[in-house]
């Protein structure tokens, strides 16, 4: 049996009682449980519903629905990057007092991962061909990105960097 895709906008109106669409959408949610087609959506639908909920200060509402949708036996959740997604979702879940989105969460936490940041700039592939030359390789892209950082850093924190003058 097709699997039924729910977007955003179709979960906003079941969970929000004062969107247009919330007595149709809700009644067609309570149909589409009890029926046995499987039901699909990505993280990034679950993101950006939990992020207007929490962004309207309803984060436990939020958190209820991210918990059930993830945990329902009727309902997958296609993972972009799984493990990257229940890291900032755990996160999430313990900081109501907060305004971020989840999906700021996953990239921040995608960015503290230093291996995918190295990636993410300079490649997953090493072209090295000897043992030795390949972890030369790999260490060059790790100074390259403790540099990157190091920069990003001076600039984001408005930093002026003092150089010593060369010895005549």
């Amino acid at each position: 049996m097709t699997s039924l895709f729910i977007d955003t906008s179709y979960l906003i109106a079941v969970e929000n009682a004062d969107d247009q669409y919330h007595k149709t959408a809700a009644k067609h949610w309570r149909d589409l449980l009890k029926s046995p087609r499987p039901l699909l959506t990505s993280s990034y639908v679950l993101v950006e519903v939990v992020t207007l909920l929490n962004n309207r200060r309803l984060h436990s509402k939020a958190v209820e629905l991210g918990n059930n949708l993830l945990r329902s036996r009727s309902f997958n959740v296609v993972h972009v990057d799984e493990e990257l997604f229940y890291e900032a979702w755990n996160y999430f879940q313990k900081h109501k007092d907060k305004t971020y989105s989840l999906t700021v969460l996953s990239q921040a936490f995608k960015r503290r991962n230093p291996l995918s940041m190295i990636k993410s700039k300079f490649g997953d592939r090493l072209r090295s061909k000897t043992r030795t030359a390949q972890i030369n390789e790999a260490l060059c892209k790790v100074l390259a990105h403790n540099l990157c950082c190091l920069i990003q850093s001076i600039y984001e924190l408005g930093i002026e960097p003092t150089f010593w003058e060369e010895a005549a």
